[in-house]
C-alpha cells in the first residue's frame, strides 16, 4: 500500500506540474467559458442571482464533507429532518431523466447511460443531463455518483480510487449496465462518463471482465495492478462471480448470487465515451477483439485528465487508457458542459458546414485507429453503422465449471 501511495502521489504531482499554480484555471477554465451569454450551457449559470437557492445547495454540498450512505429509517420517517440529513448522507442513485419537452426516441433499441464527474450534486447532474439530451436526442438513465465535497472528490480522483465511495458508486451502477447488455431487444449500450465517473466506469469494466470467459493466454498473462482492480475484486468476490475467487483462494459455496456470464455478442453492444478520463487503467474486456469500444477525450491543461487519458503511461505518471484517445490542444477547464460538450458541439457544427476549425479541433493521440471521434456520429439523434467485430478464431468456450481467478491478487515485490 505504501509504495502504491508514493506512485499515486508522484502521478498527481506530474499531472499538475504543467499547470503550475493555475489549478483554478485548470478546473474552471477560461473566463469566456463562465459567461452564460457566450456559453449558454455552462455550469456557472448556477451562480446567477436568480439561481441563488440552487447555488446555496450546491455550495453546501461542495463545502460540507458527506458520506455515500443511505438515509436511516428514522430520517425517512421524519420529513422535516430529511433536508439536514441529506447534506451529510449522499448515496448514489439511478434516475431516468425526463426533459421538459420529451422528444421521440430515434433509436429505441439503444440504451444510454451517464455517470457524472466530481462535484456534481443533483443540480449539476440535471444541467449535464439536459445538455446531453439536447445534443444526442436520446432518453438518458443517470447513474448519479453523488459528491462528498470538493476535497473528497479531488482526493478520490488523485489518490483514493479504491475508496469506499467509489465502491458504492460502482455497486449502484453495475446492475443497470449488466441488465441492458443481457436484454435481447437492446442492440447497443452507450455509456457516457465524466471525470470521476471514468473511475467508476473502469471498475465496471473490471467487473464485466469477471463475467467474461477468459482465454488461456489471458489466464497465463495475469492482470496488472491498479486501484480500480482492487475495488472490482472486492465486489466480484462479494457477488460470487463465476470467474472470481475469495481472498483466501477458496470459491464461494453460495451459487445463488452468481450472474450468467457475458457472451461476445453481448459485450460487443457496449460503447464507452469518457470526458476528462482520470482512471489509472481502462482496458478492453476482450483484448483480442478490442471489446468494448472505448473513446476518451482530454483538454491539454485539464489537470484531472492528465491523471488518466493524458498520462504518459510510463514511470510515475503511469496511466493506461485503451481505445481511441483525443486531446484538445491549448484548452483549459474540466467541467463537462462548458469545457467538453460545448467545444465538441461547435466543432461538430463546423464540420457539418464544411468549415472545420483546425485550431480548436480534437487531435488524435498516437496509435489511434480513428482520426475523428465516433461520438460525433451520434449528434442530433443520428447513429453510426454497427462496428464490425472480428469472429473468434475458435468457438468461444462456455464459462468454466470450476471458478477460476480472473482478477488475481499479486503482492508487490
Amino acid at each position: 500500500m505504501f509504495p502504491e501511495s508514493i506512485r499515486l502521489a508522484a502521478h498527481a504531482f506530474e499531472a499538475v506540474r504543467p499547470v503550475g499554480l493555475q489549478i483554478g484555471r485548470s478546473i474552471f477554465g477560461e473566463p469566456a467559458s463562465r459567461d452564460p451569454a457566450l456559453c449558454p450551457t455552462t455550469e456557472f449559470q448556477l451562480i446567477e442571482p436568480e439561481s441563488w437557492v440552487r447555488a446555496a445547495q450546491t455550495l453546501a454540498h461542495l463545502a460540507i464533507p458527506g458520506f455515500p450512505r443511505r438515509l436511516p429509517a428514522w430520517a425517512r420517517l421524519q420529513p422535516r429532518l430529511k433536508p439536514a440529513v441529506r447534506v451529510v448522507l449522499r448515496p448514489s442513485k439511478v434516475y431516468r431523466y425526463r426533459p421538459a419537452r420529451p422528444l421521440p426516441d430515434p433509436s429505441p433499441d439503444q440504451a444510454w447511460f451517464f455517470i457524472n464527474g466530481i462535484c456534481a450534486d443533483r443540480q449539476v447532474l440535471m444541467l449535464n443531463a439536459a445538455y446531453l439530451t439536447e445534443l444526442f436526442r436520446r432518453p438518458l438513465t443517470l447513474l448519479h455518483d453523488s459528491t462528498c465535497s470538493l476535497l473528497s472528490d479531488l482526493y478520490d480522483c488523485a489518490f483514493g480510487k479504491g475508496s469506499p465511495g467509489v465502491c458504492e458508486a460502482a455497486r449502484m451502477a453495475f446492475a443497470p449496465i449488466y441488465v441492458a447488455l443481457k436484454e435481447p431487444r437492446c442492440k447497443r449500450v452507450v455509456l457516457l462518463a465524466h471525470s470521476q465517473g471514468s473511475v467508476v466506469t473502469s471498475v465496471l469494466l473490471w467487473l464485466l471482465r469477471g463475467l467474461y470467459p477468459p482465454t488461456a493466454e489471458e489466464l497465463l498473462e495475469g492482470e496488472p495492478r491498479c486501484p480500480e482492480q482492487r475495488v472490482a475484486r472486492e465486489l466480484a468476490e462479494r457477488w460470487s462471480f463465476p470467474c472470481a475467487q475469495a481472498g483466501g483462494g477458496r470459491p464461494h459455496s453460495d451459487a445463488s448470487s452468481v450472474r450468467p456470464a457475458l457472451t461476445r455478442e453481448e459485450l460487443a453492444k457496449l460503447e464507452v465515451y469518457t470526458f476528462g478520463n482520470c482512471a489509472s487503467l481502462m482496458g478492453f474486456v476482450d483484448r483480442k477483439a478490442r471489446l468494448p469500444y472505448i473513446e476518451s477525450y482530454g483538454n491539454e491543461f485539464d489537470a484531472i485528465a492528465r491523471l488518466g487519458v493524458l498520462g504518459s503511461g510510463e514511470g510515475p505518471r503511469e496511466a493506461r487508457i485503451g481505445g481511441e484517445r483525443f486531446v484538445r490542444r491549448g484548452a483549459w477547464g474540466h467541467l463537462l458542459n462548458a469545457h467538453y460538450l460545448h467545444p465538441m458541439e461547435q466543432e461538430w457544427l463546423a464540420l457539418q458546414d464544411g468549415k472545420p476549425n483546425l485550431g480548436i479541433a480534437l487531435k488524435a493521440l498516437p496509435f489511434n485507429e480513428a482520426r475523428l471521434p465516433r461520438l460525433f456520429e451520434y449528434f442530433g439523434g443520428a447513429s453510426p453503422a454497427p462496428r464490425v467485430v472480428p469472429a473468434p478464431a475458435t468457438p468461444q468456450a462456455a464459462a468454466p465449471a470450476e471458478p477460476m481467478m480472473l482478477l488475481p491478487h499479486r503482492d508487490a515485490a
